[in-house]
């Protein structure tokens, strides 16, 4: 197999870290002059994105390159794998590699192909990954930083430096806060990135917030979200062991989207450490009424940790509830008001892989003002609490 075959079949070429881009363009000069040795379909590149992929060690750069492969046919990049290795040695490597898939309608007369970068720095070497990748970056095209490590990997040490380096180069961060072990330190943190956040984690409660919103659509109940003074919101834990509260980042982002299209705001005298138990207080924006927000951990945990299992809007007696069916990817959502007989209604509500997730994150250009209200809401909230807590 020839380097133009190892290449469009995603084998990895090592190359010097300062020849990459000379490496790319003699293959795929060779692509377009003699396609696949001469033996295969023709290939041609396609990219409308720059895609950092942040990784802490092989194994999970191994993973994170079988996503981008599953993707690049619907998101077409260029791939840049950045790994950071613990190890003995100042290393830094490179190799390069493509992805392929055949163009649709095309039979197998054509692949469309996304190049694949790969960057190893061990000690020495890993500080020199961001200043590396940046030359590396396609102009005139957006980048996205994409973090698939558990942010536990990001604690300070070489990885941390390295991922804060990336994001000062990046348009968008995408993180998946279901995955965060201590959501209440993790959020600010989010929060707090000079740019634009796509959070895997948000994308999942899509359907949520589309059947929240819904039962407020008609004139019946058009006057209770005025009325609305708690928002409970049920999620499987994390496994046994973790922290308190692992598992509640998904919860938290829910109820701080209800919490912010209600106009609430964080009730600035509350008592200390209010945020404790997973209950916040805010106030209602017509005065002093206080509302809360209260996060519960499901038992026992039969599902998914991080999964939203219900969520409730709370108005005296009557309660508005979506909440998981045993049925898979179906939730339902149920009407209890006084007086009133209630018939619930369900919905498929599909929990989509994290190749999909992470597609429709790359797809989407502006930032979203609601996820961003929802998680500035969130990180003062936590905020608070952490201070409490010190």
């Amino acid at each position: 197999m020839n380097a133009l075959e190892s290449f469009a079949h995603g084998e990895p070429l090592p190359v010097d870290v300062t020849s990459i881009e000379r490496e790319l363009a003699s293959l795929w000069k060779t692509a377009a002059s003699d396609p696949a040795g001469g033996g295969g379909p023709a290939l041609s590149r396609a990219c409308q994105i720059n895609l950092i992929v942040c990784c802490a060690g092989r194994e999970e750069a191994r993973a994170a390159e079988e996503l981008v492969a599953a993707i690049t046919s619907e998101c077409p990049s260029r791939a840049l794998m950045v790994v950071v290795e613990d190890g003995p040695g100042d290393g830094l490597e490179a190799s390069i590699s493509a992805h392929c898939s055949y163009a649709p309608g095309s039979g197998r007369g054509r692949q469309v192909c996304c190049e694949q970068i790969t960057l190893r720095g061990t000690g020495a070497g890993a500080a020199r990954l961001p200043g590396a990748v940046l030359p590396l970056l396609l102009p005139d095209l957006p980048v996205a930083l994409w973090y698939p490590s558990d942010p536990e990997a990001r604690a300070p040490g070489g990885y941390a430096r390295v991922a804060r380096a990336l994001a000062d180069s990046a348009d968008r961060v995408v993180v998946d806060s279901r995955r965060f072990p201590d959501p209440l330190r993790e959020v600010p943190e989010l929060a707090a990135l000079p740019c634009a956040v796509s959070d895997l984690g948000w994308q999942r409660l899509r359907g949520w917030r589309e059947m929240t919103a819904s039962f407020f659509d008609g004139q019946m109940f058009e006057s209770y979200p005025s009325r609305i003074d708690t928002v409970r919101a049920t999620y499987a834990p994390g496994a046994s062991g973790s922290r308190p509260g692992a598992g509640a980042a998904e919860a938290l982002l829910l109820s701080c989207w209800a919490a912010s299209r209600l106009r609430w705001g964080p009730d600035p005298s509350a008592r200390r450490g209010a945020g404790s138990g997973g209950r916040f207080t805010l106030l209602h924006p017509a005065g002093n009424r206080p509302c809360s927000i209260l996060l519960q951990a499901d038992q026992p945990a039969r599902r998914p940790a991080g999964q939203v299992v219900a969520f409730e809007l709370l108005a005296g007696e009557a309660s508005f509830t979506v909440r998981r069916s045993e049925i898979i990817d179906c939730v339902t959502a149920t009407v209890s008001v006084p007086g009133a007989c209630p018939i619930p209604r369900s919905a498929r509500v599909p929990e989509r892989g994290e190749g999909a997730l992470l597609c429709r994150s790359l797809e989407t250009s502006a930032p979203d003002p609601v996820h961003r209200e929802a998680l500035r809401l969130a990180a003062r909230l936590a905020g608070a609490q952490q201070g409490d807590a010190a």
